[in-house]
């Protein structure tokens, strides 16, 4: 059932929503419109009260957007989101982009003044990466305000993502990896717990949290030549340190070199004599399975490393040693450009964890310099002055 009412230029549509479970009237809905006469303006209210009927009609919600940022952070984010994703967009968001939208409704937000912020932005001088990260944190609020049903449409859907210029990653040549590892293996000065970090960085190719959540015991087969990837140590400011998944959340085994089990064997044993030696008051992390895990790469009591430490004795090193300025996780990079002439791409992104093959094969299928420079040398034996001369 519904009613028109006229007020001064415009017409007020009301239907009614009947009664809720309890026997109590619900509250009808309503819509302002123009029309020219009573004629359209019942037309309109058979449009309304179709939509009202079906579903499709949203109660307009009065909620700035910064209040629905705390909805959208502690129903979505903390329950879905890795931890320091979360700490990420929360940092864009307190920074920056609630200083801009906060004290607006959410359905006030238009197309033009999303449009608006992020031509601002760029012209400010904002790099292209940037902006994408916003753009990023925007598609994620809005889409869970449509499905929400705080709001009727998704301006972001409108809003093209910015086009981050794609950088070449440095990572060393196969002349380079070799220097690197001479100096390296015979070192004595170099301590075995930074040899064996470094020599799985490249040849197992782990992302750091990756390395830092190995068990000491449980993830090493040394006879075997292998480890299992099975999780991720993550810190944020909010919740410390955490065992979480690894990304994607696949397991994986990796095989190890000789080389590298002779020292990886060889820390092992140092690990689990200071375990020993710390008995209870040894520190043990719980993974995200419940599991009790001993960290292989941690501080003599079992404390994780600070995330930076890495870093830190990484970029000492290559200094000390005047080696080509990389950083830690372009060893990964390294490693995975020193395979591609050797195995195929599925067995690549295996090996790297990836959960996408476009992932492997859109990062590692460009041909190294090495391999355009003989390119060009094949093209070299069709040349006909060569041919003439011999």
């Amino acid at each position: 059932m519904g009613s028109v009412t006229k007020r001064g230029k415009k017409w007020r549509l009301k239907v009614e929503l009947g009664y809720d479970a309890n026997g109590k009237r619900r509250s009808p809905a309503t819509k302002t419109v123009e029309a020219k006469n009573m004629t359209e303006a019942k037309q309109l209210l058979a449009e309304f009260t179709t939509e009202v009927k079906s579903g499709t009609y949203l109660k307009p919600t009065k909620i700035s957007f910064e209040r629905f940022t705390k909805i959208w952070d502690e129903y979505y984010a903390t329950e879905e989101l890795e931890s320091t994703t979360r700490q990420d967009y929360n940092y864009l968001l307190n920074a920056d982009i609630n200083v801009y939208f906060g004290s607006f409704y959410l359905e006030e937000i238009s197309l033009f003044l999303l449009k608006k912020y992020f031509d601002e932005k760029k012209e400010s001088g904002m790099s292209p990466s940037s902006l994408e990260k916003r753009h990023r944190v925007l598609r994620s609020v809005f889409k869970w305000a449509k499905k929400w049903r705080f709001i009727k449409e998704d301006n972001m859907v409108d809003i093209p993502t910015p086009r981050v210029p794609r950088v070449r990653r440095t990572v060393y040549n196969n002349s380079e990896l070799e220097a690197f590892f001479a100096t390296l293996l015979v070192n004595d000065k170099i301590l075995l717990r930074h040899k064996v970090i470094i020599c799985i960085f490249l040849s197992a190719a782990l992302r750091k949290g990756e390395l830092l959540g190995l068990d000491m015991e449980e993830d090493i087969f040394i006879d075997e030549s292998y480890i299992i990837v099975r999780r991720s140590l993550q810190r944020t400011k909010e919740s410390g340190y955490k065992l979480k998944q690894t990304k994607g959340g696949l397991e994986r085994a990796v095989p190890i070199p000789a080389f590298v089990c002779e020292l990886l064997a060889e820390y092992q044993k140092e690990r689990l004599r200071e375990k020993e030696l710390c008995g209870e008051s040894f520190k043990t992390l719980t993974d995200h399975n419940g599991i009790e895990v001993s960290l292989l790469f941690a501080n003599a009591d079992g404390k994780p490393f600070y995330p930076k430490t890495i870093n830190q004795f990484w970029n000492r090193h290559i200094e000390t040693y005047g080696f080509k300025k990389i950083t830690i996780h372009e060893m990964r990079h390294t490693a995975a450009t020193y395979l591609t002439d050797s195995i195929d791409m599925k067995t690549l992104q295996e090996f790297l964890g990836h959960q996408k093959f476009e992932t492997t094969a859109n990062t590692y299928s460009k041909s190294t310099d090495e391999r355009l420079k003989k390119i060009g040398l094949k093209f070299n034996n069709l040349d006909p002055t060569k041919k003439s001369q011999m």
